[in-house]
């Protein structure tokens, strides 16, 4: 127990103001001469970001590995309680036999492998950078049979062929996301309290990293730009970029409205309403956008175009479905399916579907989801 507690950096005496208890009684606790009590178990378990069934002695399992990685750190600590929260939820569920390990699918198993052997060192150039994302970028779309289609439901789409939990939550804009993963789970966390645009670019940026596994076993990430940070960072963000906006769809718009470099120079209207409808159609951020037409030599003033598509609102194109919402809130869909199952058959209480959900009235989540037979959100 003191290395659990070492590893989400809490002193005994933290751990004890936690729980009611003095450092000497922790002290007791970590040197097996003083017991856990039942009413403290669930808290002691909250503060070590564990399970209880771990507190216990029962077997570790990935998914717990996964979850003691999660250290909290300040700048991520919202996203990384979330993480393993629901890491811990699908333990339980696990320990019970309710749930089964996530697997890939033939073509996603196909991608990670073509990736991983492909780009086995980091970019050395920006140029460098750019060019791996964009060929981890078509690697993806050509062996998932996507060809230049807009992705719909990305986090599905990581979910099904990655075996990828996704999980949404508004944890407010001091962080992006994160990617956290070993070799036998994986989990990306996108905070929803920005556009979907920028939540679409957050999950198809995590998802580089794990695609490539990045040896970190957490990749926090504060700030996700379309065109910053280090060269291995501009790899899975030019990866984002051509994953959301693929160059031959982009060219097809462009060429259908007959929009060219020098509308973009001149800031023609009609240039400045193509960029609105490929952020819309698509679904990606105005920056993502906006760097992308960059890449490709349609805009060469980045800055400038961001704060005209921010500020130009005539431009919005009615013509064009808008911008895909995102929930607020989003488990991963098998642990919520096999949570809704579990409460059903009565097999758990509503307490599972309470953390997946983030809602603390179990007893309207009861009504809703069970006693109603309401069991699909």
């Amino acid at each position: 127990m003191r290395a659990a507690r070492n590893q989400v950096g809490l002193s005994g005496a933290d751990l004890g103001a936690f729980l009611g208890l003095d450092k000497t009684q922790v002290s007791k606790i970590e040197g097996e001469t003083r017991g856990i009590s039942v009413r403290e178990m669930p808290k002691l378990a909250q503060a070590l970001r564990v399970t209880p069934q771990w507190l216990l002695g029962l077997k570790a399992t990935p998914t717990f590995s996964l979850a003691h990685r999660l250290n909290g750190a300040a700048e991520s600590a919202g996203a990384q309680v979330r993480a393993a929260a629901v890491l811990n939820v699908e333990d339980l569920l696990a320990d019970q036999g309710l749930v089964d390990a996530p697997v890939p699918t033939a073509a996603g198993q196909a991608v990670m492998e073509q990736i991983r052997t492909g780009f086995p060192a980091p970019p050395r150039s920006r140029q460098e950078a750019q060019r791996q994302g964009r060929r981890m970028a078509e690697l993806v779309r050509e062996t998932l049979n996507l060809g230049n289609a807009e992705l719909g439901d990305l986090p599905d789409l990581i979910e099904t062929h990655f075996a990828t939990d996704v999980v949404l939550s508004p944890l407010g804009t001091d962080v992006d996301g994160l990617c956290a993963h070993t070799e036998d789970r994986a989990v990306i966390v996108a905070s929803t309290s920005f556009d979907a645009g920028h939540v679409r670019f957050t999950l198809a940026h995590e998802l580089g990293h794990h695609l490539l596994a990045d040896p970190r076993p957490v990749i926090d990430e504060d700030e996700v730009e379309p065109a910053s940070g280090t060269l291995t960072e501009r790899r899975v963000s030019a990866f984002a970029a051509h994953l959301l906006l693929p160059p031959a769809g982009v060219g097809e718009m462009l060429d259908t409205r007959r929009v060219t470099q020098a509308d973009f120079d001149t800031q023609a209207s009609k240039a400045g309403r193509a960029a609105r409808s490929l952020a819309d159609r698509y679904g990606a951020s105005v920056p993502a956008t906006v760097y992308q037409l960059a890449d490709l030599g349609f805009i060469a003033d980045t800055d400038t175009w961001i704060d005209l598509l921010d500020n130009q609102k005539e431009w919005a194109d009615s013509a064009v479905t808008s911008q895909r919402t995102i929930p607020s809130v989003r488990p991963p869909r098998r642990l919520l399916d096999a949570a809704l199952d579990a409460a059903a058959a009565r097999k758990t209480g509503t307490g599972p579907l309470a953390v997946l959900l983030e809602r603390e009235d179990e007893d309207a989540i009861y009504t809703e989801f069970v006693a109603e037979g309401s069991l699909r959100a």
